[in-house]
């Protein structure tokens, strides 16, 4: 089973060469790049707080050939990168890392699942599986987005949140996150549906991913596809809960993304 204690998680770091000023590193121009699921969180509303900060907060897919180009423009604008790694031991030694050039990335490694669970087949992965996996995944996306919001209150640098697909279990951190810092409900609602928007307007993107993981693309389009209910839910068991973080740490946390907060 999946321990319920915070993990401690597996890091490396690649060193950076150049130094960069604070304002540099946070108001540095860069864009992502089109046609890649990978999107910044600036611009969420955090209420009375103004809204996220563009350039603070990332979330992604797997860092592929076609993905790690618009994040290394985010570690190159900002002299270096958190990037808090979601997969499977499996998923990484079978996945191809394309890490080259990323310059300050430091790599912290989480789960969310139970290695030693089996995991079915795509065309088996029905609305009441998802169901069964979000519950599970919650109380660990918990501990994990405490993680992130104590990483966020020590750093200048941006924080990337990945996994493979980066939509359940990326999405699931996300909203724990947002959780955390004061994302009204709704908008942790809508941010959990953009992902499924993404997919249905590129769908060549989701027959690249089933091909290359030899899956059927039908099934695959199915499972990326899920219906706004199953993110109402898990945000709702997610609102139910106290944010299981330290009140100062929280608050250095939003004086770094807050738009309306001032950074000393």
């Amino acid at each position: 089973m999946i321990s319920t204690s915070p993990q401690q998680p597996r890091r490396y770091h690649v060193p950076i060469h150049t130094k960069r000023s604070r304002r540099q590193r946070r108001y540095s121009p860069c864009e992502l790049a089109p046609g890649v699921n990978a999107r910044g969180l600036g611009g969420t509303s955090l209420g009375d707080l103004g809204v996220i900060r563009s350039k603070t907060l990332l979330r992604c897919a797997s860092l592929t050939v076609a993905i790690a180009p618009a994040v290394r423009k985010w570690a190159s604008a900002a002299g270096g990168i958190h990037l808090i790694d979601l997969r499977d031991l499996d998923e990484i030694e079978s996945g191809a890392s394309h890490t080259c050039g990323l310059r300050g990335l430091t790599v912290h490694r989480f789960t969310l699942k139970d290695p030693a669970t089996p995991r079915p087949l795509a065309r088996d992965r029905d609305l009441d599986y998802f169901r069964r996996e979000y519950a599970t995944m919650l109380l660990p996306a918990q501990h994990i987005a405490a993680y992130a919001v104590s990483l966020l209150a020590t750093t200048d640098l941006p924080v990337a949140i990945t996994c493979q697909l980066g939509k359940d279990r990326t999405g699931v951190v996300v909203m724990a996150l947002q959780h955390l810092l004061g994302v009204p409900h709704e908008q942790i609602i809508d941010e959990f549906d953009r992902t499924a928007q993404w997919f249905a307007d590129h769908p060549e993107w989701v027959n690249r991913y089933a091909c290359l993981r030899s899956e059927d693309p039908v099934a695959v389009r199915q499972r990326v596809m899920l219906p706004r209910q199953i993110g109402e839910q898990a945000a709702a068991r997610l609102l139910s809960e106290t944010p299981a973080v330290d009140p100062a740490t929280r608050f250095r946390a939003l004086r770094r993304v807050s738009s309306s907060m001032v950074i000393r």
